[in-house]
């Protein structure tokens, strides 16, 4: 990131997506589980973090909690106010709170209280979960929630940030009659319980869009953003210098690139296909990303051949040949 104010949409994004702005005592906190990206965020925006171990299905990982002030974020939200799409009224809030001081003395019983009190209350209810809680401060929320980029670096950086935070790369495999068997889809999908965030995404970037209504009353409604795959290859070209979390799955989407570029080349009479070694190294990309999403796909289950006799040496340009008839 070699523009500040791309930094600071990367920051936006994860508050947007990862961050927490409730009450201004507890302070601004983000929760990731790579080390990186509170290393980064300590270097560039400051504040402190922590780390604790998390039990998920027998497993145990690291958890890191990144947190500042509520103060100090009001200090800088003038770099970063301007990106923000879900929690500009939550910050609008804290800057009114931070103007309401109160001594010892009339801590209790007072104006100032009663006003911070409401802004409490109000912050409860727009980071509350049930639906119930959240649609009826849903016009409230509404103003002055358009963010302003100036540049498309600035789009992409909040991008990557989105999807480091709340997003999933994957590359789907359909079965099909062809000799093949299996179809590769590249795709990335952004899940979000504010709506504005992923109508952002689809006005900025296409693809399509779905929700998925909750049956319980004490959870909000999921939505979906997914981009098109046809879209992908451009988009990973722009986010790669600014994404942290996705750095491995970004590797193995070009990997899989490079070896289906020439797969529909504008020249007809010149094309080429993947050989059968082209084939199973795509497949092993597959289960590579798999294996980082901690997901089990169909070439785990059936097993990825290996490529007995390769040589290291041997390029991905060598796995392609050319097509006749």
């Amino acid at each position: 990131m070699n523009n500040n104010n791309e930094k600071w949409a990367y920051f936006a994004a994860l508050v947007d997506g990862e961050g927490s702005i409730g009450k201004p005592k507890s302070g601004l906190l983000i929760q990731v589980t790579d080390k990186n990206v509170v290393k980064i965020l300590v270097e560039t925006v400051g504040g402190k973090y922590t780390w604790r171990l998390y039990k998920y299905k027998n497993k145990e990982k690291k958890v890191y909690a990144w947190r500042m002030s509520c103060k100090d974020v009001v200090d800088i939200s003038d770099k970063f106010e301007r990106f923000l799409i879900s929690k500009r009224r939550n910050l609008e809030l804290w800057k009114k709170w931070v103007k309401l001081p109160i001594s010892k003395a009339n801590q209790f019983g007072s104006d100032r209280h009663k006003r911070r009190q409401e802004i409490i209350d109000e912050l409860g209810k727009i980071t509350a979960r049930s639906n119930n809680f959240s649609n009826s401060v849903n016009v409230q929320r509404m103003d002055n929630a358009e963010p302003s980029f100036q540049r498309k670096e600035e789009k992409f950086a909040y991008l990557a940030g989105i999807i480091d935070g709340e997003g999933s790369m994957h590359i789907r495999t359909l079965r099909t009659k062809t000799k093949r068997k299996y179809q590769f889809l590249p795709d990335i999908v952004v899940c979000n319980t504010d709506k504005r965030i992923i109508d952002w995404l689809y006005d900025n970037f296409g693809g399509r869009k779905s929700i998925r209504v909750s049956t319980n009353n004490n959870w909000k409604d999921r939505y979906y953003w997914f981009s098109n795959s046809m879209n992908v290859e451009n988009i990973i070209k722009y986010i790669d210098k600014y994404i942290v979390i996705k750095k491995n799955h970004l590797k193995q989407f070009k990997r899989f690139y490079r070896l289906f570029r020439y797969s529909y080349p504008k020249d007809k009479s010149n094309r080429k296909y993947l050989t059968d070694i082209g084939f199973e190294r795509a497949k092993r990309i597959v289960a590579t990303i798999s294996i980082l999403n901690h997901k089990q796909s169909l070439m785990l289950k059936e097993g990825v051949t290996t490529l007995k006799g390769s040589s290291k040496e041997k390029t991905e340009s060598n796995l392609i040949s050319n097509y006749e008839k």
